[in-house]
């Protein structure tokens, strides 16, 4: 393989499934991706490695560029492009609707194949757009920042302004199940056998909502009751502070308006602030559509993992082509579920032009060792800068998720840090007194969730999982976006 420079463009604490970049790699190579944005260019070098994924320097340079560019020369460019996105998802949805209450155990292998094919085909469709939202927030919240600190010279003003003004126009799936579970709350009666069946029509509505794509579970009734006994333990001030905060994203569309009005802001400003808000709320829509995917049509997925002898997350540690060519040899294709288990245990997933490597064992090694490890000296540090996405001050113990399986371990009133949030993440997201994350931007989960939630939140730190450790005291002080260490944990040292 050709010796690149990489740029890291997300990071999750813990790899993907293949089968979700496969799509993204495969929309590369067909260049569905240059006529999804009006150009003739594709990116030729993408992986996924060390957990993280990357495109090429000169790729990452380019992709920013496009998007620049398009901007420039058409001012709808990047609200034509979401318009197209969200029609792609609303399409993929309505694809799983209709198929999935189907019984896949009696349908032949030739019918399988070709639902399993057009899912494939959504999935590509809707990812064309995956990554716009983070090179979007490379250089677009810049400027309306730029705007509103020359009209409101206070800070933490400027930091109320842009939790307003940045706000998903349309209010995620996350935040429709929390409204809906604080109502539940607050319309409780005394009737047991009522009660019950609200808590399962309101499991069933979301139970989406526990998967991050392939990882995580649906959510049970024992999730929700668990979270519903936990909401009417609250006083009856802090729950009607609760349903004022979810009631303020209803009434953010008039908020804004009477921010932009007040601010006088020009017409390339007002334009952006929609660009911005467009994306923060779908770039949520497509994760949760995915997952949406990924629970309804379960009785597919178990059907095909049953037929090729594979586990959920062998199944899913495949290629779309690899699938189908085992259904067509009737779990014949050799070593499948072996060749499954090691990527999933670890691997690098490398689109090299037209070429796709998928490294394992020791040729993962041997890769891994030409890579330029970066080394920084970290200890000794007591201040970590970000963004800040959603303002406010709060004090605490920091609690660190990496995956998933963390967040049952988190406890109301700590700091939640990350790598990145995902929807997973939400059972700890709206206990947690502050956020923050290494990476992402003002358009990233964190940032939409914590300003849904009213919580502060810093992120694109950066460095934040790789400093602080569990139990670590903290200020997190989201109106400067400075997090200051005031107490090291000994034990975590």
């Amino acid at each position: 393989m050709k010796k690149q420079e990489w740029t890291e463009i997300s990071r999750r604490g813990k790899p993907h499934h293949i089968l979700l970049l496969d799509s993204i790699v495969t929309l590369f190579q067909e260049k569905s991706f240059g006529r999804a944005h009006k150009t003739s260019w594709n990116p030729q070098y993408y992986r996924q490695f060390n957990s993280n994924r990357w495109f090429s320097q000169k790729d990452y340079k380019k992709y920013l560029k496009i998007l620049q560019d398009g901007e420039i020369n058409h001012k709808d460019y990047l609200l034509e492009n979401a318009k197209e996105y969200e029609n792609r998802i609303i399409a993929f949805k309505e694809f799983v609707n209709k198929n999935k209450n189907i019984d896949f155990s009696n349908k032949d292998t030739s019918f399988i194949i070709s639902i399993f094919t057009e899912w494939f085909e959504h999935t590509k469709n809707v990812l064309c757009f995956a990554y716009d939202s983070i090179f979007i927030n490379r250089f677009l919240p810049d400027k309306v920042i730029l705007q509103i600190a020359k009209k409101e010279k206070d800070v933490v003003k400027q930091n109320y302004l842009l939790t307003v003004l940045l706000r998903a126009d349309k209010p995620t799936e996350l935040w429709q199940e929390k409204r809906a579970l604080v109502q539940l709350v607050k319309e409780n009666k005394t009737n047991t056998k009522k009660l019950i069946e609200r808590i399962k029509k309101h499991q069933q509505q979301f139970a989406h909502l526990g998967y991050y794509f392939f990882r995580g579970k649906a959510y049970s009734y024992e999730d929700v009751e668990k979270r519903f006994q936990e909401h009417i333990s609250l006083s009856k001030i802090d729950l009607d502070r609760l349903w004022d905060e979810i009631r303020e994203q209803e009434d953010n569309g008039e908020e804004t308006k009477r921010v932009m009005s007040h601010l006088c802001l020009d017409d390339e400003t007002i334009h952006n602030i929609q660009i911005l808000k467009k994306y923060a709320a779908i770039s949520n829509y497509v994760d949760e559509t995915y997952s949406y995917s990924v629970h309804h049509l379960i009785k597919l997925w178990l059907e095909i993992a049953k037929r090729l002898h594979l586990s959920w997350n062998e199944l899913f540690s495949l290629r779309a082509k690899e699938i189908i060519q085992a259904l067509q040899n009737e779990s014949t294709y050799p070593n499948l579920k072996q060749i499954a288990a090691e990527r999933y245990k670890d691997h690098a997933f490398i689109l090299e032009e037209k070429d796709v490597h998928i490294l394992v064992g020791k040729a993962l090694k041997k890769y891994r060792n030409t890579q330029e490890e970066e080394q920084e000296i970290l200890a000794n540090i007591r201040k970590i800068k970000g963004q800040v996405a959603s303002s406010g001050v709060a004090s605490g113990k920091i609690h660190i998720l990496f995956t998933d399986e963390d967040v049952t371990s988190f406890k109301r009133g700590e700091i939640l840090v990350s790598v990145a949030t995902n929807p997973i993440f939400m059972p700890a997201m709206e206990k947690a007194i502050a956020i923050i994350t290494d990476e992402g931007g003002l358009l990233s989960h964190a940032a939409v969730v914590s300003r849904e939630l009213h919580v502060p939140c810093i992120v694109g730190t950066k460095v934040a999982t790789r400093i602080l450790k569990d139990n670590d005291l903290v200020e997190v002080d989201a109106t400067k976006g400075i997090i200051t260490i005031l107490k090291k944990n000994n034990t975590s040292q």
